[in-house]
């Protein structure tokens, strides 16, 4: 085979770009073409399932490609002479171009992607997790002992977005005859994944490489995805590449990632994220596995179900239908990848008593954000709705225990770390307890504050929910807040004989000074009930409610006062309030505003309702579901 290769390609938002590789990289080259792999990246969108969500995102893996290593092919004309140069580096004494080493990173990485991207990669990795002969396939294929520690930590920790590292190995070693030359494109795709082990290299020089590797990719990503799905900003990567290395030698510690990584959280959040692309993959996911797992359990289906996923995706047929119901999102710091396959197991019991739903678990890498989604099926009926709001308020309620435990844990720390020091200052032992209970004071609030900004909001986000359930389509509503001193949800967690409602109900009456205001508020509190096995979602939010195909001054329908919430494992009860601080007949006024105004606002999934009066203030509308 020839020492070059080059490639003409036309890119929407740059313009014909010529790639030119050498080296090590046309080894890989060679190989492509062996597999015909440039014409499979060509017949595959680069965003896999979000491509059926995102229209507009046609863009293709071989374009991805084309404009990373095109990428490499300008920094290195960039950088000469300046700290970032590309130059060359020496592996076991072997020297290698800079520009060809990471561009065959590049071959290598993208080789590994399956048709539809994370849609099979995701249904691959969970059946790997669930048959032990497909997970031994992958890491059978994998001579290299640090490689195959890799695999095992991938494969068990569920780290999804790296499982097509695994893939690349495999579909190497079943593709590459050349003993050799297949040892020596392992080893130098080794130090990409793991970085200096056994081989002797420059550890600077390799560190370099692979910032430049990172760095050129995000542009990619940032470019290429974020111009074909619309987002609200793009850049212009020539520019973008030549202004790195003024960037990062004036401002010292500075790393250009500091501009892209917020650009890639964007990305993450309003297209990987987005509701309706993780629904979609989801469907995709269950379908895949439902396929896949009607094959024989033998080698030979294993690399058949393997070769599907590279040619043409594991779904045959749309028999899963599903509807995004409820997301909430944790923020935690240091999260241990080998916890996320446990958790996901974990939110399955969502479906206890309940198989008509699902929930899958993300993660944006960008935030430390843990992404949580729950979906209804087309067999999911209204009588389901308790024991899944039920099983959902359960996995909350978790959230709160290890928010407590974690707290626990840092102040048994703190607390033994401070008794030691005491003892070695103060010979008092009462005075040592005096000040280690005054610290332990502090304990509660801080539980408290961590429970608020990490939980509480996705009982809110919950809510939103429910009320989403019962509300016709064509309106929108919007739960509104104001600048004051309590907050406006709350709840109350029986098992836990945690409650926030009440606090915020006695804070609400202190600060309120309008009568109507504090009216609204005493309803609520007539209506929650001092004691309720189960949980209780409280919104003392007013909920405007809206019809936007009317004109922007008659878009507003009505609004609601307030919105109580009763869950446990045999029923359902919303109650929707509306108080009327009139002199006369306060029931009978709120009971026909409610049915002139509210009531028509409803979907079928509210039949059955009652308009209840509240004697004193107004009247409610009342939904109750039992479970059946």
């Amino acid at each position: 085979m020839k020492n070059t290769y080059s490639r003409k390609v036309n890119l929407s938002f740059i313009g014909n770009i010529r790639v030119n590789f050498y080296g090590i990289s046309c080894e890989l080259i060679k190989i492509y073409e062996n597999e015909n792999e440039f014409e499979r990246q060509k017949s595959m969108k680069h965003l896999g399932v979000i491509a059926d969500v995102l229209e507009s995102s046609h863009h293709s893996r071989y374009e991805y490609l084309m404009l990373q290593c095109f990428l490499i092919d300008v920094i290195e004309n960039t950088y000469k002479g300046t700290p970032n140069a590309i130059g060359s580096i020496k592996i076991d004494g072997k020297e290698y171009s800079g520009n060809s080493l990471i561009k065959t990173w590049f071959l290598l990485s993208n080789f590994g992607h399956t048709f539809k991207t994370i849609g099979d990669e995701k249904a691959l990795l969970l059946f790997t997790n669930e048959r032990k002969g497909f997970k031994s396939e992958l890491i059978n294929s994998i001579d290299d002992k640090e490689l195959k520690d890799y695999a095992i930590r991938v494969i068990d920790s569920f780290d999804y977005p790296n499982f097509h590292h695994i893939l690349t190995l495999w579909r190497v070693n079943k593709k590459v005859r050349d003993n050799s030359k297949k040892k020596q494109i392992i080893k130098i795709y080794k130090l990409f994944l793991l970085g200096k082990t056994t081989q002797r290299v420059n550890e600077t020089k390799l560190e370099l490489l692979k910032h430049l590797a990172y760095y050129a990719r995000e542009i990619a990503i940032i470019s290429i995805d974020g111009h074909n799905t619309h987002i609200p900003f793009t850049i212009n990567p020539l520019s973008t590449l030549m202004s790195v290395d003024v960037y990062e030698s004036k401002l010292k510690n500075k790393s250009v990632f500091n501009i892209l990584d917020p650009l890639v959280t964007v990305l993450i959040n309003e297209v990987y994220l987005n509701k309706d692309v993780l629904t979609k993959q989801k469907e995709y996911e269950l379908n895949s596995i439902n396929n896949i797992k009607t094959f024989p359990a033998n080698r030979k289906s294993y690399i058949e179900i393997i070769e599907k996923a590279f040619n043409k995706g594991l779904k045959e047929k749309d028999e899963i239908e599903l509807t995004h119901f409820f997301r909430f999102t944790i923020n935690q710091n240091n999260i241990k990848r080998q916890s996320i396959l446990n958790e996901y197991r974990n939110i399955q019991t969502v479906k206890r008593n309940c198989n008509s739903v699902e929930a899958s678990l993300d993660f944006n890498p960008k935030t430390n954000e843990k992404v949580y989604d729950f979906f209804i099926d087309k067999k999911f009926k209204k009588s389901d709705l308790p024991t899944f709001l039920f099983n959902i308020c359960q996995l909350l309620e978790n959230q709160i225990k290890n928010t407590v435990n974690e707290e626990i844990q840092q102040y048994d720390k703190l607390i033994s770390g401070l008794t030691k020091e005491l003892k070695e200052r103060i010979s008092s032992e009462s005075e040592i307890n005096e000040i280690i209970q005054n610290s332990l004071g502090f304990l509660s609030s801080d539980v408290l504050q961590k429970i608020n900004q990490k939980v509480l909001p996705a009982f809110r986000g919950l809510l939103s929910s429910i009320i989403s359930y019962f509300l016709d389509s064509k309106y929108t509503f919007e739960i509104t807040d104001t600048n004051i001193p309590y907050d406006l949800v709350g709840v109350s967690l029986s098992e836990l004989n945690f409650n926030t409602i009440k606090s915020n109900i006695k804070k609400a009456l202190k600060f309120e000074e309008n009568e109507d205001r504090k009216l609204e508020i005493k309803q609520i509190e007539k209506l929650v009930p001092n004691n309720y096995p189960g949980y209780i979602i409280c919104s003392m939010c007013r909920i405007n409610i809206y019809d936007f195909s009317k004109s922007p001054n008659e878009r507003i329908v009505t609004d609601i006062d307030s919105v109580i919430i009763k869950i446990n494992k045999s029923e359902l009860i919303i109650e929707f309030n509306e108080t009327k601080n009139v002199k006369r007949n306060r029931e009978n006024v709120a009971k026909k505003d409610l049915k002139d105004k509210f009531i028509q606002t409803l979907n079928d999934n509210a039949k059955g309702y009652r308009n209840n009066p509240v004697k004193g203030f107004g009247a409610k509308i009342r939904i109750k579901i039992n479970v059946t």
